[in-house]
């Protein structure tokens, strides 16, 4: 995946940064690009720490962290995980410059440059909670079917398809219920089981507030 020097502004404008501990440096990381996969599942026990804390109202289901250098993002951190509202996620890399692109669960993409990074730290993704759609408007699934939902898609109408998998590892089990929190407008929804058998589909659906979303079969 080779890097995109742009940002969907209209969404980003409801999300700040607070960087935390990040110190200036010049050098860059020496690692290679993109960074090989064996360096991101076993990092060297020097390496340093970067936590992204998601204090948004948007679930992220990528994350990208790529020496500024590089033409390639290489792989996602988070792979079929997710990382929704209140969560974090540590990435271990060499002291140098690098780049962060989240991409949230409906494929808008939100890029920042350069962030210098020469002691564990943290990177915090917050929202404006005055002023933020996302964070006054829900979708509540509630799993009334005899099967486990595994796969929920919210996709935006900009999509191109599904999109990622909302939940993660995670699942809504029969009689439970998962809240969701989306900016407001008009999604396409799909519920499946743990096997990618249907359990419910709905196009077009207004979001505005809170919306109650049941799967039954």
């Amino acid at each position: 995946m080779r890097k995109m020097r742009h940002i969907h502004i209209a969404a980003a404008a409801a999300l700040l940064l607070a960087p935390l501990s990040i110190s200036s440096c010049t050098a860059g990381g020496d690692l290679p690009c993109p960074i090989p996969e064996d360096k991101m599942n076993d990092p060297d026990p020097d390496w340093i720490s970067f936590t992204v804390v998601n204090e948004s109202c948007v679930s992220f289901c990528s994350l990208l962290v790529a020496p500024t250098r590089c033409d390639d993002w290489g792989l996602d951190w988070i792979g079929i995980d997710s990382l929704p509202p209140g969560e974090q996620w540590t990435v271990k890399v060499p002291a140098g410059r690098y780049d962060l692109l989240l991409e949230d669960c409906t494929q808008l993409e939100f890029i920042w440059e350069k962030i210098d990074i020469t002691e564990a730290s943290e990177f915090e993704v917050t929202g404006e909670v005055e002023n933020s759609a996302a964070c006054g408007n829900s979708v509540t699934v509630t799993n009334n079917a005899d099967e486990a939902v595994c796969y929920m898609w919210i996709a935006a109408p900009h999509s191109e398809s599904f999109g990622a998998n909302w939940l993660g590892h995670d699942s809504i089990e029969p009689g439970a219920a998962r809240k969701f929190l989306v900016p407001e407008g008009t999604y396409d929804l799909k519920a499946e089981t743990c096997e990618f058998d249907l359990l419910r589909i709905e196009m077009d659906v207004d979001i505005s507030g809170e919306v109650y979303w049941l799967v039954q079969e």
